[in-house]
């Protein structure tokens, strides 16, 4: 399936400076309240419209903290969460009422999701390829899909929007700015 991508334009500001780590960076995006009720609203609204959304961080913090937001109807699967629970999560997305899940970048496959947040910065192609992969599996029944790519500002975020935009283009994905 050939994904389109919906560019999210944000206020929200991606710390800046060589001299920050870049961990300390994402740590600090991911800690600001405005952009977990942003992720959390986005992922409510595209699962209003039908979708089964994935949203990926690699900080498992925000990922609770969003999917709490979010609702009874969000799961959250990290690495903390035992396999089987694990399994019992995944089959409320596949079987039951979840609509929502959030997850690390190791998050297991499931089919039916449709639509993807980069709730985390990427600047790092076959990582995106990943991510994408995730959402535009073939199945019966399943929505077209949707990448979400929140535009943030700063000189790096915008740099790196641009790379994934370039991206996007050589792949010959539809975009749109929102």
């Amino acid at each position: 399936m050939i994904p389109t991508v919906h560019l999210v334009h944000s206020e929200i500001r991606f710390m800046d400076g060589a001299k920050i780590p870049w961990a300390n960076r994402v740590s600090a995006l991911s800690n600001d309240e405005e952009y977990r009720h942003t992720i959390s609203m986005l992922a409510a609204a595209y699962a209003a419209r039908g979708h089964k959304v994935l949203v990926v961080s690699d900080r498992v913090s925000f990922l609770k903290s969003c999917a709490e937001l979010t609702g009874d109807k969000a799961v959250c699967v990290t690495g903390e969460v035992s396999h089987e629970d694990r399994e019992t999560l995944v089959d409320e997305i596949l079987y039951g009422d979840a609509n929502v899940l959030y997850g690390t970048q190791a998050i297991i496959s499931v089919d039916t999701l449709s639509c993807l947040i980069l709730a985390t910065p990427v600047n790092n192609e076959p990582l995106l390829t990943q991510l994408v992969g995730r959402v535009i599996r073939k199945k019966e029944g399943k929505i077209d899909p949707v990448v979400v790519d929140i535009q943030l500002r700063g000189k790096t975020a915008q740099r790196q929007a641009s790379n994934r935009v370039g991206f996007y283009m050589k792949q010959d994905w539809s975009i749109k700015y929102l």
